[in-house]
C-alpha cells in the first residue's frame, strides 16, 4: 500500500512557495504494527494462564485450613465451647479471605470505570486500619523472625472504603513480611502532609531490582527470580494496591535497593 504525504513550504511572510511530497510504502509498517499487537496479545494470554495457575494454588491453602478444622471438629466426641469457637473462628477467617480473593479476581478483570463505581466512600480511620493490619500480621512476622513497628505520628482520616483500604495496606505489609530477612524489620509510619495522608511501609528485606521496579504495579507482572510462588502469590497484590489508591484519588509509589529493602508510599486525600 502506497501513500503520498505532502507539506507546504512557506517563505518568511507565510506565502506558499513550494511543496514537498513523500511517497511511503505502508505495507511493511502495518505488518510490523500488527506483529507487535499479536505479540502483546500472546504475552497477555500467557500471563493470564500463569496467573490462573497461581490463583488456583493460592486457593488451596485456605481450603486446606477449612477442611482441617472441620475434620478436627468432627473427630471431637464432646468438644468444649472454646474449641468449637476457635475452629469456627479459623474457618470464618479463611472464608473471608477466599471471598476477598475472588472479589480481587473480579476487580482485576473489570474496566477501571466499573471498579471505581464499586468503591463505597466514607470517613475511614487510617490509624485504626493500620493497627488492625499490623496486628493481623504479627503472627506471620514473628514466625519469620521479623518485627513490625508502627508510628502513626498524626491522627489520619480519609474519604475511603475501609474494606478496600484494608486490602491495600494488607497487600503491602504482606509483601514486606514475605520478602523480609531473618531478624529483619517492617516499619509503618503515617502523617498528614500538605492535605495528604502519607503512609509509608518500609522493610530491610531482599529489595527490588532497577529492572523490575518500574513494572511492579502492572497486572500479572512477576519479577525475575520472584519468590512469590513460594508464598502462594497470585501476582494480583500490587496491581490491586495501585487500583485502590487511584480509586480513592490517591497514589502509590515504591523505592527500593536490591538487597537492602523497599519503601512503599501511599498518598490519600485527607477527609475534610
Amino acid at each position: 500500500t502506497m501513500e503520498d504525504i505532502g507539506a507546504p513550504v512557506r517563505d518568511e511572510k507565510g506565502n506558499v512557495v513550494a511543496s514537498v511530497a513523500v511517497n511511503i510504502d505502508l505495507t511493511e509498517r502495518k505488518l510490523a504494527e500488527e506483529a507487535r499487537r499479536l505479540e502483546r496479545i500472546i504475552l497477555q494470554e500467557k500471563q493470564k494462564v500463569e496467573f490462573i495457575s497461581d490463583a488456583t494454588h493460592e486457593l488451596r491453602t485456605p481450603l486446606a485450613i477449612i477442611r482441617g478444622n472441620v475434620d478436627l471438629a468432627l473427630r471431637e466426641r464432646s468438644p468444649s465451647p472454646e474449641k468449637t469457637k476457635a475452629s469456627l473462628d479459623a474457618i470464618n477467617t479463611e472464608v473471608i479471605y477466599l471471598t476477598n480473593l475472588l472479589s480481587d479476581l473480579s476487580l482485576l478483570t473489570t474496566k477501571n470505570a466499573d471498579f471505581h463505581r464499586k468503591v463505597d466512600l466514607g470517613k475511614a480511620d487510617v490509624n485504626r486500619l493500620i493497627r488492625h493490619i499490623a496486628k493481623r500480621h504479627y503472627g506471620l512476622a514473628k514466625k519469620a523472625g521479623i518485627s513490625i513497628d508502627v508510628d502513626m505520628r498524626d491522627r489520619i482520616w480519609v474519604e475511603g472504603d475501609e474494606s478496600y483500604l484494608k486490602r491495600l495496606f494488607s497487600n503491602i505489609v504482606s509483601n514486606a513480611v514475605y520478602y523480609g530477612k531473618k531478624d529483619g524489620s517492617v516499619w509503618i509510619t503515617g502523617k498528614n502532609e500538605g492535605g495528604k495522608a502519607v503512609i509509608e511501609i518500609r522493610d530491610n528485606g531482599i529489595g527490588i531490582s532497577k529492572k523490575d521496579l518500574p513494572h511492579i504495579f502492572e497486572r500479572f507482572y512477576r519479577a525475575e527470580g520472584s519468590r512469590s510462588k513460594d508464598f502462594g502469590g497470585s501476582g494480583l497484590g500490587l496491581a490491586l494496591v495501585k487500583w485502590i489508591a487511584e480509586a480513592h484519588g490517591g497514589s502509590v509509589s515504591a523505592e527500593s535497593v536490591k538487597g537492602k529493602g523497599s519503601t512503599f508510599r501511599v498518598m490519600l486525600p485527607i477527609s475534610q
